[in-house]
């Protein structure tokens, strides 16, 4: 049986320096996909700003590219296209809280 892929989180917070990032441990990578596993589909619109905190963004998903974290939806994209979930379990804030907890706090 093949080692899953270890889950990368960068936080999209700067421009024009590299963005901090992280692997998450085992243990916050099952977390993160409870988290997001079921989540509800959204319409609603996904438009971080240019400038300043722009969410998170998670790479190293099964069947996905990458997926964004921010404004109370999770927006993935995939070999099928974006699908967009609305953030009911609180993913963003513990994702905030993991920053913070490694130094980068976000204002």
């Amino acid at each position: 049986m093949a080692e899953p892929t270890p889950l990368s989180v960068e936080l999209d917070i700067f421009s024009g320096q590299p963005n901090p990032s992280w692997t998450l441990a085992e243990r916050d990578a099952a977390e993160f996909m409870r988290r997001v596993e079921g989540l509800p589909e959204t319409e609603r619109e996904f438009a971080p700003p240019g400038l300043g905190y722009r969410g998170f963004l998670i790479s190293g998903l099964p069947e996905t590219t990458s997926c964004r974290v921010f404004g109370g939806i999770v927006a993935c994209s995939g070999a099928a296209g974006e699908r967009r979930f609305e953030d009911t379990r609180g993913t963003e804030q513990w994702l905030l809280d993991q920053a913070e907890q490694r130094g980068w706090p976000v204002p």
